[in-house]
């Protein structure tokens, strides 16, 4: 099976991707921000941003809890 995807903004990947577990059993994976991948730690409390690319896309990111 394949999947194309049309084409679109050209975004930087990040250093980390997370899978951020939300409080109603749903999940959300999202880059990580404001911390490399070593810092990156299993139960680490962390808040969603969004990092808008254009008026039609905007990406949803996290970064540790209590981080600028």
């Amino acid at each position: 099976m394949s999947i194309v995807f049309p084409a679109g903004p050209v975004v930087e990947v990040p250093d980390a991707t997370d899978v951020v577990r939300l409080k109603a059993a749903d999940k959300l994976i999202s880059g990580l921000r404001g911390a490399t991948q070593s810092e990156n730690i299993c139960g680490m409390p962390v808040e969603n941003v969004y990092e808008k690319l254009s008026d039609e896309v905007t990406l949803p990111n996290s970064r540790p809890r209590n981080s600028p």
